[in-house]
């Protein structure tokens, strides 16, 4: 399974805008919005078919984990991070830079069964 955040503007409010992707590539997307005159938040969910439009489109990046030699690679595109330290205890986050871009990470689970999230950092 794979997490992307995307900010979007709602009425000049930042928003998330979460698309989780499982192994059979289907999307879901949530986006949840604070609203202020209410003590309950707006949370809107987004079944696979819908794709957001964006005048700003974000690079897409392949995420995984990959196990060699005794070690744990967090995988983002052609970029190669080892987080075998980092990752004993089923999680870990980071940052890291790819084409000009700032991100952070966050992953959970284990080698074999793990839940990556990436965010752009602005």
């Amino acid at each position: 399974m794979m997490q992307a955040i995307i900010r979007i503007n709602v009425e000049e409010k930042p928003v998330d805008l979460v698309r989780t992707q499982d192994v059979n590539g289907n999307n879901m997307y949530t986006a949840t919005i604070d609203m202020e005159d209410s003590e309950n938040d707006m949370t809107i969910e987004m079944e696979n078919g819908f794709e957001p439009v964006s005048e700003t489109q974000l690079p897409e990046i392949k995420t995984s984990l990959a196990k060699e030699g005794g070690k744990v690679y967090f995988l983002a595109n052609d970029l190669k991070i080892d987080i075998t330290e980092d990752f004993t205890d089923g999680t870990c986050s980071g940052t890291f830079a790819l084409d000009g871009m700032e991100y952070s990470y966050d992953i959970t689970g284990n080698a074999d069964e793990y839940n990556i999230s990436v965010s752009t950092i602005e």
